[in-house]
């Protein structure tokens, strides 16, 4: 992630939250708004690509990436990242996983980078660095069905 990271969103999980971590947590969500507005992506994939607090029922890695995703407002979605390189951080396998928060970027080469901030289930003392997951993925093209 480079606006919406790990730290960013154990920042924005406090409550009360304090003014100072109030200004951070506001203005890199406005930085990523300015990033993202001057991004080209095509206005389908943009109005499509949204899965905020969507459950994760399934991950394959592979030469295609697939998340499949499901919601109890919209039902399941299956994302499929073609020609696709992950990074080096993969989604711990057997655990619940949330899709918390997205970037997408383009590439120069006319592909996407895509960034997913995933939190699995959290312990009684709330949400850690643990629990979170930034998974990003180069990859050709994208498909939503």
């Amino acid at each position: 992630m480079r606006y919406l990271t790990k730290d960013w969103y154990l920042m924005s999980q406090q409550y009360p939250m304090p003014e100072e971590i109030k200004r951070k947590v506001y203005a890199a969500l406005k930085a990523f708004r300015e990033a993202q507005a001057r991004e080209e992506i095509p206005r389908e994939l943009a109005a499509r690509f949204r899965f905020h607090d969507f459950d994760v029922t399934e991950i394959v890695m592979g030469e295609d990436c697939v998340l499949e995703v499901d919601s109890p407002y919209s039902g399941g979605h299956k994302i499929t990242f073609r020609s696709a390189v992950p990074g080096p951080e993969r989604p711990a396998e057997g655990r619940p996983w949330s899709w918390i928060y997205d970037e997408l970027y383009r590439t120069p080469e006319g592909g996407y980078e895509v960034h997913v901030l995933l939190q699995s289930d959290c312990g009684p003392e709330g949400v850690t660095a643990a629990d979170l997951c930034d998974l990003v993925i180069a990859c050709a093209e994208i498909e939503i069905a």
